[in-house]
């Protein structure tokens, strides 16, 4: 269970203050839910039909964060507390001693545009939950240490200055961040198969070591405070043209340190730093999106000196991205299973990408419950398994919201009764 309190913005110094407890009580007395989504939609989550309002009593309510979390928002001591509360029933306790029983450092690696003085500052901000949010990520949440906090793009460097207490990096530094990869050398447990059914834990395979890389993805997702300007070209008339050999070279820099980490490794390679970020480019641009996005990890391949034999997408990026799918078994790239099948395949030669957060150590969105918040959903999975991420027993949680579990088997059940027909866009 965590506990954290909330805080908001001071309008006049960029203070982080905790919010008073008379703005939850006259929601909750208000007599209606309206008030409370108010509330929720100023100063927990600009999205607040994501959440589910439970109940509530004379100084709290709780929410519905998904199948496994709740947040219990209430009054305490002139502030308001968010208690995290994780349901755990589901948790095999024989996975949860295995990742504390085998822990394992993890290793950063950076492009030798970055020195190691440079890496190793960076690295040590990588503490807060920080994520985008709402329908155009157009707040960001800050959690460190026990402060949770929404904080508006365009306030957030003002916020990290007014607030050196708290060691917010700033956006510019956030950025740099995304350069540093943590790679981790790990031992896999699980039920084999990140579609099956069966509770969590009750089918143990493994453990299968392999290696685990968190690589950060080219933010795309507004224009301003994200990768977006330094992928696009102004035009004379101010109008923004997509950038392909720009965006290629940014994925190139990220991805070459880790395919040099393991020179002889086999890769599995997802759509990382896609998904949502997509949505954000022109529809006309998409098609040019997806070639330079193939077209840096074909640079790093070479930069690096290993060869695209050993760089596989997983088989159901065809359901999440046709075109991109396409571009790639044209070239004749090879295709592979889901990635616990891989690493039993090829052993500890395995190299599973992930997508990370640049400012979030992986795992730590665990804190929150917010399994699905911070990147590709899919990192999650593999947060199960990875021992340095784990405290006890109970942070060892799979997701069970996955769009690679009963979401993929929906799309695999539609394609095949389709006739093998193309699947829509989405991730």
């Amino acid at each position: 269970m965590t506990s954290l309190t909330l805080f908001k913005v001071n309008q006049h110094d960029f203070k982080l203050t905790p919010v008073p407890d008379g703005e939850l009580f006259n929601a909750i007395h208000a007599g209606s839910n309206d008030p409370i989504i108010s509330f929720i939609q100023k100063n927990l989550h600009p999205t607040s039909r994501k959440f589910t309002i439970e109940h509530s009593t004379s100084f709290s309510f709780t929410l519905l964060i998904n199948k496994t979390t709740k947040w219990r928002i209430y009054c305490d001591d002139q502030t308001i507390k968010i208690e995290i509360l994780i349901d755990t029933s589901q948790i095999s306790t024989a996975v949860g001693m295995h990742a504390l029983q085998h822990p394992c450092p993890a290793t950063f690696v950076y492009p030798d545009t970055i020195t190691p003085v440079m890496a190793k500052t960076l690295t040590s901000h990588r503490q807060p939950v920080f994520m985008g949010v709402g329908p155009a990520r157009e707040r960001e949440l800050l959690v460190t240490g026990d402060v949770y906090a929404l904080i508006s793009p365009d306030q957030w460097d003002n916020v990290a200055a007014a607030n050196p207490q708290y060691k917010i990096p700033s956006y510019y530094d956030i950025q740099l961040m995304g350069e540093v990869t943590p790679i981790f050398e790990t031992e896999l447990m699980g039920d084999g198969n990140l579609m099956s059914d069966v509770p969590f834990g009750t089918q143990i395979t493994g453990p299968y070591m392999c290696t685990v890389a968190f690589a950060s993805g080219i933010r795309l997702e507004r224009k301003w405070y994200t990768d977006f300007m330094r992928c696009h070209d102004i035009g004379l008339d101010g109008s923004l043209t997509f950038n392909p050999r720009s965006y290629a070279e940014i994925l190139c820099r990220r991805v070459t340190p880790i395919f040099k980490h393991k020179p002889g490794g086999m890769f599995w390679v997802p759509l990382f730093g896609l998904g949502i970020y997509a949505e954000a480019i022109k529809d006309s641009d998409k098609p040019n999106l997806f070639s330079a996005w193939m077209d840096g990890i074909v640079a790093a391949a070479h930069a690096s000196g290993i060869h695209m034999t050993q760089v596989f997408l997983p088989f159901w990026a065809k359901f999440a991205c046709k075109p991109l799918f396409d571009m790639w078994v044209s070239r004749n790239f090879p295709v592979a299973q889901h990635a616990h099948e891989f690493v039993q395949e090829h052993g500890d030669s395995s190299v599973i990408f992930v997508c990370g957060d640049p400012v979030a150590l992986p795992g730590n969105e665990l804190a929150i419950g917010m399994f699905t918040e911070s990147g590709d959903p899919f990192s999650m999975s593999y947060l199960a398994y990875l021992p340095s991420v784990a405290t006890k027993p109970e942070d060892v949680l799979k997701c069970k919201l996955t769009p690679y579990h009963a979401h993929c088997a929906m799309l695999l059940d539609a394609h095949e009764d389709s006739g093998g027909g193309a699947a829509a866009m989405e991730m």
